[in-house]
């Protein structure tokens, strides 16, 4: 990808460091038996001692800890309504529309419709908005917007502000435990928002990438560490299971609710129709434009054999891998896997891929060539789990 040259930008914004780097938490993975690897340029726990599997389980019945500070985190201010329109060109999903205290899922795309990110974008309040984007994609992302918009000011605060995770059906019961029930009254609501100041005393969202309950937590990196060991300090004492969770088992909790992961299922080359995420996008007649709009409506409105999203179950034991090939019981190609797993919660084999139309009906039989071998596989619903 290349990189726009931001030096006009001076004024407004920073550039991001692409280095290995350490969220600040890291001391503690290290510590308590997390297994750190390299991710999207961080060092990261993939799991702990107990394992993936069983970290997974742990969200599914009570509740986890996720270290999620390499995500990319940029703070957007727009003091004026030309401002605001520019940054609405940005996102594809609700801006101006957006009430302060909430927000909603979205898309960062090219002029072609591709997929450059899928972002999360929350109104502070009527002229700030935090935008959430994913790690790999940060100075990508970061270089895009500036190099699209000059009305609002943008900045990167990944290093000022840290962010945590606590996910699972018993994590609203804990934070009431741990004393934070005014924070827990603010979020009555899915993507509702927390009162307080980002950058000073954080704020909470409830929004996850599990498929349950539970927040996201913004906070200034000096307090991440202690509101950390105080959720897994009361989690203990007063006897909810509650335990760190590793990127695997993210992997996992994420696959199974059917959200995506950029890189696997989402890439440039996806546009929203293939992805199913027409619902993320502001199509309507008269909705304020976006950057890709035009090319997007001008894809759904072509009738062709598009390869669309799906999941399949394997009938035979199998780890399909990203890349792996579909075909058809003729022994004709189409489509290729973007992500395999075997789930923990349902005990078996699925893949989400993408398949021409044609092939894409539920309860169709397809075949995925698994280190050479054609494993028989059903197209199912999605998603495979679902709580919320």
């Amino acid at each position: 990808m290349d990189k726009i040259d931001h030096h006009s930008f001076v004024l407004r914004v920073y550039s991001i460091d692409m280095e290995t780097a350490k969220t600040c938490l890291n001391s503690w993975h290290r510590a308590h038996g997390g297994k750190m690897v390299d991710f999207a340029g961080w060092d990261m726990p993939v799991n702990y001692q107990s394992g993936a599997k069983q970290e997974h389980l742990m969200v599914r019945r009570s509740c986890g800890l996720f270290d999620i500070s390499h995500m990319g985190r940029f703070l957007i201010s727009c003091p004026d309504e030309s401002a605001l329109a520019d940054y609405e060109r940005i996102i594809s999903s609700p801006v101006g529309a957006l009430k302060p205290g909430t927000g909603s899922y979205g898309l960062i795309c090219r002029e072609d419709g591709g997929i450059l990110d899928d972002i999360f974008n929350f109104r502070l309040d009527e002229s700030t908005f935090l935008l959430v984007v994913n790690a790999a994609n940060r100075k990508k992302d970061f270089d895009w917007i500036a190099g699209h918009g000059s009305a609002f000011r943008l900045e990167n605060i990944g290093d000022d502000v840290g962010m945590i995770a606590l996910q699972g059906p018993k994590a609203m019961e804990l934070l009431q435990l741990c004393g934070f029930g005014d924070k827990v009254s603010d979020i009555g609501e899915r993507n509702s928002i927390s009162r307080g100041n980002l950058l000073d005393d954080g704020i909470f969202t409830r929004t996850g990438y599990t498929g349950e309950d539970g927040v996201e937590i913004y906070a200034p990196n000096a307090a991440i560490l202690s509101l950390w060991n105080l959720l897994l300090e009361q989690a203990e004492a007063r006897g909810v299971e509650c335990g760190p969770v590793g990127l695997a088992a993210r992997d996992s909790l994420r696959f199974e609710p059917g959200y995506a992961l950029y890189g696997h299922e989402l890439t440039e080359d996806i546009i929203p129709r293939e992805a199913l995420l027409k619902w993320a996008c502001r199509l309507a007649a008269g909705d304020p434009d976006f950057i890709g709009k035009v090319a997007i409506q001008a894809r759904y409105a072509q009738e062709d054999d598009f390869h669309k999203l799906r999941t399949v179950k394997l009938s035979d034991q199998g780890m399909p891998r990203q890349d792996m090939k579909f075909f058809d019981e003729n022994g004709d190609e189409i489509g290729w896997v973007c992500s395999g797993m075997a789930s923990p919660t349902l005990e078996a084999f699925y893949a989400n891929c993408y398949i021409r139309q044609g092939s894409s009906q539920i309860g169709n039989q397809v075949y995925i060539d698994i280190r050479g071998r054609r494993k028989a596989a059903e197209v199912v619903k999605r998603p495979i789990y679902r709580v919320l």
